[in-house]
């Protein structure tokens, strides 16, 4: 899948409301991120961006809290999980997280909970790793997510004039194309 592909079918599952969660896998650079942002701009929805990577699984899973009275703890989810609303929770460089925070973040993408908190219907979760033949500052993901049904692997375009427009957007997802060459990106329904 080429970048203009990936746009096309992350707008395609906000427009529709489509909840399904996704897993993209490519190679570092080519727009992963970038795409996702551009997706939720053109949407006009809340993005939640989180570089699990740089997390500790407090900051994910919450801070766990004594209910003296209960005599049980209770855990405290982190003030930028979303509570209402809708948007995207994007998490991004899944496979360079510690184990302990893939964990977390793979009930997430999984389950669309974690511990007590449970993301809010309107929220899409999606999550963006390196492959694993390309990084080397990696830890390996996890099975159940290697194996998610919405996988998706996002390449870098090749060069050719038939592939102008996804080499283009592909250039400006990783901020190197001119404002005069953007302008000129087709949507897939003008080919």
């Amino acid at each position: 899948m080429n970048p203009t592909q990936l746009e096309h079918l992350l707008t395609t599952l906000v427009k529709q409301h489509l909840l399904q969660s996704v897993m993209i896998w490519g190679a570092p650079g080519i727009g992963k991120s970038h795409t996702v942002a551009a997706v939720a701009q053109a949407t006009k929805i809340d993005l939640i961006d989180l570089r699990i990577s740089q997390l500790a699984p407090t900051d994910l899973r919450g801070l766990p809290v004594a209910d003296h009275e209960a005599r049980t703890s209770r855990w405290y989810p982190p003030e930028f999980l979303p509570r209402s609303g809708s948007g995207i929770l994007f998490l991004d460089e899944l496979n360079m997280a510690p184990p302990a925070i893939q964990g977390i973040a793979q009930q997430l993408v999984l389950d669309r909970k974690v511990g007590s908190y449970t993301l809010p219907e309107g929220w899409h979760v999606w999550a963006a790793g390196n492959r694993s033949q390309i990084s080397s500052t990696q830890n390996s993901s996890s099975s159940p997510l290697r194996g998610q049904r919405s996988l998706t692997s996002c390449e870098t375009p090749p060069r050719g004039p038939t592939q102008r427009p996804d080499h283009v957007l592909w250039k400006r997802c990783v901020g190197i194309a001119k404002s005069n060459e953007a302008r000129k990106i087709q949507k897939p329904s003008e080919r």
